[in-house]
């Protein structure tokens, strides 16, 4: 037993047993102490501090071969199995890297977690979930309008509640999206109310993405149109709105070695979606119209021509004729 109140070492010092300290200081502006196996020196555990780079170590070490390496820079800590094989970096905002040492600035945004590789499985991420039963696995984007962690203020409509951002270096930064989906609030939100759209966006050549199509709360797909337009009496479910003939029509093309064209096929039913109980006779199973607008609306019908029933239909029995009006 050796008892002192200070110890000091100018060789090594071999201790075989338990040594107990109630607390102790190695004071050195490069302390550094080792952990090793009695068998192989080149196994063991090292924690150092060196006060000149500012830079504390905790490695682990495995024949010669690091297995574990944290090191502590000024407020920026590194996780991985040498200075020159970082895996992981919390810097000094708390910014998550891993695969990259600085943080860059993406789309306008420092993102909080930042994955970066030279490669698939290096720049990629991935959550997958096993279970015996038909649950998926989940990623969640949320907001509120709280100002404060776990707060639950109610959002207001038209507030961005996620984004998925495409982003391209343009030789400069990554200052610019070429492509953006958002979910944004579509009315007032109340208690389990919670009225949503998706707008997709995509980038012609500038340095911001437009929105080029909407799906609404209530399913319509508005392309070219912010709001769904009531037209002939109806808000219909897919509208295509533009200023000119590139962008507020529709082309169907098919391309075969064969007779056969490309088809628009109307059809109607006296049953629920997906049923098929019989039509009646005069029953109008599908009409393309024409309308134009008076200056306050485009309810007026200025044309159609209709396909109607001719009789009750019957297997394999649905007569009918064309009406112009």
């Amino acid at each position: 037993e050796m008892a002192a109140t200070t110890m000091d070492l100018s060789s090594n010092a071999v201790i075989d047993g338990t040594m107990t300290a109630a607390g102790g200081i190695i004071q050195s502006d490069t302390a550094l102490l080792r952990i090793q196996s009695n068998t192989t020196a080149a196994k063991g555990v090292s924690l150092g501090y060196n006060h000149s780079t500012s830079t504390a170590t905790l490695l682990a070490d495995h024949q010669g071969v690091n297995q574990l390496a944290i090191d502590y820079y000024g407020l920026t800590h590194t996780f991985g199995r040498s200075s020159s094989l970082e895996f992981l970096t919390i810097n000094t905002s708390g910014v998550v890297l891993i695969g990259l040492e600085t943080a860059d600035a993406i789309a306008g945004d420092t993102p909080q977690l930042q994955v970066e590789g030279v490669s698939a499985g290096t720049s990629s991420m991935s959550v997958f979930r096993n279970s015996n039963d038909s649950n998926p696995s989940q990623i969640f984007l949320g907001k509120s309008r709280g100002t404060a962690d776990n707060a639950d203020t109610a959002c207001s409509a038209g507030d961005i509640v996620g984004r998925i951002v495409w982003s391209a270096a343009d030789g400069t930064d990554r200052a610019n999206n070429i492509a953006t989906i958002k979910a944004v609030v579509e009315s007032g939100i109340g208690s389990n109310d919670t009225p949503g759209q998706l707008i997709f966006m995509t980038n012609d050549g500038q340095t911001a993405s437009e929105d080029r199509m909407k799906i609404t709360g209530a399913g319509q797909v508005l392309i070219g149109a912010d709001d769904a337009r009531t037209v002939q009496g109806f808000a219909t479910s897919l509208q295509v709105e533009g200023t000119a003939a590139t962008d507020s029509s529709v082309q169907i093309v098919r391309n075969s070695n064969d007779i056969n064209p490309p088809y628009i096929n109307f059809g109607k039913t006296r049953g629920s979606v997906g049923g098929v109980t019989a039509v009646s006779n005069n029953d109008i199973l599908g009409e393309i119209s024409w309308g134009g607008a008076d200056g306050n609306d485009l309810n007026n019908v200025s044309a159609t021509i209709q396909g109607v029933a001719e009789a009750t239909a019957t297997n394999n029995d649905t007569p009918g004729r064309l009406v112009f009006k």
